[in-house]
């Protein structure tokens, strides 16, 4: 038990390139500037998400008034594109549709309130295409998958959901 603690003590020393009564110190020093980087991180963070937000919104086509905003996204956190979504469907006229290929494919479909496509029926359309998945949602958001697809298969679904969300109005 000594030993162990004088290996670790020893070890923390060196790392920390202090004494044996500076670890403390030094730990805390450590964990203040982590705190700091953190939260500058996440200020950051909240500046990339607007200017995405704006670069979406900018980039979009417009399909008969409806603009779209159709991505697909490696790796995304869902919970951050939930996000996303959320704020770029409080512009009018707007629809969006992601994709997160991967080990549980993530679809999301969402539309402004001043629209009236039924993205709940539009995902139901689409996730058949991507073997067993599910989901489901309210008429102006759905969310579905669960399954493997890769982005092959995600960028197939969201065509498709895009072809049929404008197939009425040609």
């Amino acid at each position: 038990d000594f030993q162990v603690k004088n290996t670790v003590t020893n070890n923390l020393m060196s790392m920390l390139t202090c004494g044996a009564e500076e670890v403390e110190a030094a730990v805390e020093r450590l964990r203040d500037n982590l705190k700091r980087v953190n939260k500058a991180n996440n200020a950051n963070k909240k500046i990339l998400f607007e200017y995405e937000i704006t670069d979406l919104l900018n980039n979009a086509p417009l399909h008969n008034d409806v603009r779209l905003i159709k991505e697909i996204f490696d790796g995304r956190d869902v919970a951050e594109l939930r996000a996303l979504t959320n704020r770029l469907i409080e512009n009018k006229g707007t629809v969006v549709m992601f994709g997160v290929p991967g080990e549980k494919v993530s679809i999301l479909m969402a539309r402004s309130d001043d629209l009236k496509h039924d993205m709940n029926a539009l995902i139901k359309h689409v996730l058949p295409m991507l073997g067993n998945a599910g989901g489901g949602g309210r008429p102006n958001f759905a969310q579905g998958g669960g399954v493997r697809a890769d982005k092959t298969q995600v960028e197939y679904a969201l065509q498709e959901a895009e072809r049929v969300l404008f197939a009425n109005e040609a």
